[in-house]
């Protein structure tokens, strides 16, 4: 073990890939009550954070549903579990691997109820670098080794944003192999020059590392407000459990409306599930999402066609393809 063994089991036990101290909520069954059962599968970090709090405040147990939850460590399994009727609803996913699994059609077994918002203001992502280091900006960065997020989105959506801010400069060396509970260790040890990181890590690296941060949200510059995070449901669900659906996305639309006028509250809440310390948890980018019925189609036309043009998905799609129907997402604002 090297010199870094406390910072490195520092970051790793943040990295939330246990099953959080609440990760379900209990009712108590009543034959005289319709309950109904949703199977929900989640990640658990800053982005399900309106799962965690609906499931802390008892809006499911309010409409009356028996939420069977369960974690998985990446979007791509997540995506896998719903189209394939493991899960009903997925909570904040990257929408790239549900658009993957789009066939020639178009067609989608999926229904996205709510997108991130990203803007510069509240993006969960940023670059950090050594507090030491000679870099001012992303330019810096050019021919210098960059771990980012693993998968090609993170990859390819960095490269974009800086061969349009710096079409003459070569591209940064891209590392996609690096866990995220690894980065900062890496950083500190001087194997990569920056990292593109995510919350808690981003926050971490600041708060405990005295790493600086180089430049805001990658998402944020690529599109504003960038809906790069979806919660999704199982077309198949709707179809046969529209009541409960619409019970369990009111549960959601209430959760949201709660992190919007009670940050501060609901940063108390993303300590407990992902048992980051308060004060890094206090100091986290909470990742905004839109109300089922607050879905800006267009900028998610934009977005859709983004990914399309970087190849992150074969089958181009609109977003009234993959999105709640008009009805059922107003249907659960009230």
């Amino acid at each position: 073990m090297n010199t870094f063994r406390g910072l490195l089991a520092f970051a790793t036990a943040l990295l939330p890939f246990l099953p959080p101290s609440f990760a379900g909520d209990t009712i108590s069954l009543n034959k005289n009550v319709n309950i109904a059962k949703v199977r929900v599968g989640y990640l658990p970090m800053v982005s399900s954070l309106a799962y965690f709090v609906a499931t802390y405040n008892h809006y499911f147990v309010d409409e009356k549903l028996d939420v069977d939850a369960n974690y998985s460590k990446t979007s791509d399994t997540l995506a896998q579990d719903l189209v394939s009727n493991n899960i009903d609803v997925v909570i904040e996913l990257s929408i790239v691997p549900l658009l993957q699994t789009l066939d020639s059609s178009g067609s989608a077994k999926f229904r996205i109820f709510s997108v991130s918002r990203i803007d510069a203001s509240n993006g969960f992502d940023g670059v950090l670098v050594k507090g030491s280091s000679t870099a001012t900006d992303l330019s810096g960065l050019s021919s210098r080794r960059v771990a980012v997020f693993p998968g090609t989105t993170a990859r390819d959506t960095f490269a974009a944003v800086f061969s349009a801010q710096y079409p003459s400069l070569r591209l940064p060396q891209f590392d996609n192999t690096i866990r995220p509970s690894d980065q900062l260790n890496a950083l500190l040890r001087g194997d990569i020059d920056a990292i593109h990181a995510y919350e808690p890590f981003l926050t971490v690296g600041q708060k405990r590392f005295g790493f600086k941060r180089l430049y805001g949200s990658i998402y944020a510059a690529q599109l504003t407000p960038n809906p790069i995070g979806v919660a999704a449901v199982s077309e198949s669900f709707i179809a046969t459990n529209r009541d409960a659906t619409t019970r369990f996305l009111r549960a959601m639309n209430r959760a949201v409306e709660y992190i919007r006028s009670h940050p501060d509250e609901s940063r108390d809440i993303l300590s407990k599930y992902t048992h980051a310390d308060s004060d890094v948890a206090r100091d986290m980018a909470i990742m905004p999402m839109s109300l089922t019925y607050e879905i800006d189609k267009a900028n998610l036309n934009r977005y859709l066609e983004l990914l399309h043009n970087m190849n992150q998905y074969r089958f181009r799609v609109q977003a009234d393809r993959i999105c709640l129907d008009d009805e059922l997402a107003e249907r659960t604002g009230k």
